[in-house]
């Protein structure tokens, strides 16, 4: 599951803290750096075509299962 601060930045629904937030990883781009890295590894799991379409399977046969009367 994708976590804020670890996989992405978190902004207020309104953008407001947006510049705060600019300017707060331009000061600490070792910290952005890190949530970049760590989105991309999260990323690369869904990069697998075969394992993509198994849980889609599995998904689909898990939802007829539970509303099959």
């Amino acid at each position: 599951r994708l976590e804020a601060a670890k996989h992405y930045v978190e902004l207020r629904d309104d953008y407001a803290d947006l510049p705060q937030k600019i300017k707060y990883y331009t000061e600490h781009p070792e910290e952005a750096e890190l949530i970049i890295s760590n989105f991309q590894n999260y990323y690369r799991t869904f990069l697998n075509e075969e394992t993509e379409l198994l849980v889609s399977l599995l998904v689909v046969d898990k939802y007829l299962t539970m509303t099959s009367q």
